[in-house]
């Protein structure tokens, strides 16, 4: 995973745009996986809804080489959520709720049960804007209650194609780049960014997790200029 460490800026710098919470959700899939193509439709369903953020993460271990969007990274992600939150052997579909829970992405009524539950405990919504040097965003990280001893959060970037349809399935905020922006101790603070420029990309995905338990605590979006 590249790193890409945010810079720390004076927090009266940045506006405070905090937004309501959200639901974090992350779709593992596969070239080979017969249940993908309905878990990515309705994913891209559940992404249109309000309060609902995330990214499709293909995994490179059932791929026959071939495979454009797999992944390695995906498959260490999927690896870090087994230890974390006991997800079992890999699968796909499999998608993961705000980093603490799982499921078939393709049983669509459970997935919108669960989507229920997870919006009583969601992530902080990020509201991510331009900063004052072309190609730089500015975030707020707001104060979060954390145990002296623990870990910090992890900061991360997940660059995305927002669409990459194709005849089998809708492969909405595809992972092109996943990207370490550093650690984070939980303290009130602003942070500039500056994602590296892809090609392949077209948005940009902000999320700070608990590298203990796997959850997601605060996410943002925004679009990148071509």
């Amino acid at each position: 995973m590249p790193a890409v460490p945010a810079v720390e800026v004076a927090a009266e710098a940045v506006p405070d745009r905090m937004g309501h919470g959200i639901v974090f959700l992350e779709l593992f899939t596969s070239e080979q996986c017969p249940f993908c193509p309905e878990a990515e439709r309705n994913f891209r369903d559940l992404l249109g809804q309000d309060g609902v953020m995330g990214f499709t993460c293909s995994v490179d271990y059932f791929s026959t080489g071939t495979d454009p969007l797999a992944r390695p990274f995906c498959t260490a992600r999927q690896d870090f959520y087994m230890d974390r939150i006991k997800t079992g052997p890999r699968y796909t579909p499999q998608l993961i709720l705000n980093g603490v829970s799982h499921m078939s992405g393709h049983k669509i009524q459970d997935v919108a049960v669960a989507l229920k539950g997870a919006q009583q405990n969601p992530a902080t919504r990020l509201n991510i804007v331009a900063g004052s040097t072309p190609g730089q965003f500015d975030i707020i990280l707001p104060a979060m209650t954390r145990a002296a001893e623990a870990k910090p959060y992890m900061l991360r970037i997940a660059l995305v194609k927002k669409q990459m349809d194709d005849t089998k399935a809708p492969h909405t905020n595809q992972i092109r780049q996943l990207i370490n922006g550093g650690d984070w101790n939980g303290s009130a603070t602003a942070w500039t960014i500056t994602p590296p420029a892809d090609p392949d990309a077209d948005a940009f995905i902000v999320f700070v997790q608990d590298p203990d338990t796997g959850r997601i605590v605060a996410a943002g979006t925004n679009g990148l200029s071509r």
